[in-house]
This record gives C-alpha cells, sequence and structure tokens, in this order.
C-alpha cells in the first residue's frame, strides 16, 4: 500500500501531499469509481490554464525575466515590481498546477487535500503559511516542528524548531 500511495501520478511531483489515512482508502477501494464533482472540473481546468499558461507565463515574460535577467540596469521601483510579480507568478505556477492535479484525480474519482487558501490575502505570516501550500506546511508542523517540542520549551526553543522547520521546508523545494 505504502508504494501505491507514492504511485499515485498527480501529487507525485509537486503536491499537494496525500496523507496515507485519507488518500489510500480511496485507491484500494473495491467500489466503483466515478467523476467527482463533475462541474468543478472544468473551472479547476480553466483555472489551471488562466494561472499557469497566462498568467504565470505574462508576469515572468514581462516583469520578472527582465530584471533578474540584469537588475542593475533597472531602477528601485522596477526591482520591487518584479520582486512582486515573481511573488504572483510562483502562486499563479503552482496554485495553477495544483488546481490540474486536483482536476485529473477528481477524473478519476479521488478526492485530494485543498492546497491554496487565497495565501495573500492573509493577514498575518501565521495565516499565509496557513493557506500557501497547505499540505507541506501541515507535513513540516506534524512530522518536524511538533515532534521537535513545538512551542512547548519557551520562546527560543520554539524560534529554533521554527527554524528548522523552515530550512526542512526549503530542503523540501
Amino acid at each position: 500500500e505504502g508504494c501505491l500511495l507514492f504511485a499515485f501520478f498527480p501529487t507525485l511531483l509537486a503536491g499537494p501531499i496525500c496523507r496515507p489515512k485519507d488518500l489510500l482508502p480511496q485507491l484500494v477501494s473495491d467500489s466503483p469509481r466515478s467523476i467527482v464533482a463533475p462541474s468543478g472540473i472544468g473551472l479547476l481546468i480553466l483555472s489551471a490554464l488562466i494561472k499557469k499558461i497566462w498568467l504565470a507565463s505574462w508576469l515572468a515574460e514581462h516583469f520578472v525575466n527582465p530584471v533578474f535577467s540584469d537588475p542593475s540596469a533597472y531602477q528601485a521601483i522596477d526591482l520591487i515590481t518584479a520582486a512582486i510579480a515573481y511573488a504572483w507568478q510562483i502562486y499563479f505556477d503552482f496554485s495553477g498546477y495544483t488546481d490540474i492535479v486536483t482536476a485529473c484525480a477528481l477524473l478519476i474519482g479521488i478526492n485530494i487535500p485543498v492546497n491554496f487558501r487565497q495565501p495573500y490575502l492573509a493577514t498575518s505570516l501565521s495565516d499565509f503559511w496557513q493557506r500557501w501550500h497547505i499540505s507541506l506546511s501541515s507535513w513540516i508542523r506534524d512530522y518536524v516542528y511538533i515532534p521537535l517540542g513545538g512551542n512547548r520549551h519557551g520562546w527560543v526553543r520554539t524560534q529554533i524548531h521554527v527554524l528548522i522547520a523552515m530550512v526542512a521546508s526549503g530542503i523540501w523545494h
């Protein structure tokens, strides 16, 4: 069953990370498969195409790549604009990929977890991490941060645990 979990192609490359307790029962079920939420699949595919093909590519071509290829040729406002555009490019690219993975899974009767919940509408850094790549953030929390002790050993140790969790997340990427 473990190999089956890792072989579920739509989520293998970039997520969302599926927990065995949620995905395995769906994969090994003997009941006939049917398309899950057929009315939402078309919208997810359209959303993915708009995000990945149009918005992420447009931002990269017109704002990010020119500035990042030669930053010394640009003014401060251009650098700031490119950095903001890059943040949106990453979101549109990754969120678009997640939309297409979700649509593919739904087409074969599999529900996978939501991975983004409008992260740029977050009101704090903590709120942002609860909305951005939700499956990875929760995995890092459950398998790195909490086993280290989470916030149970004072402020300094909590900051060390957060740093280790963020490094683990960076290595993952």
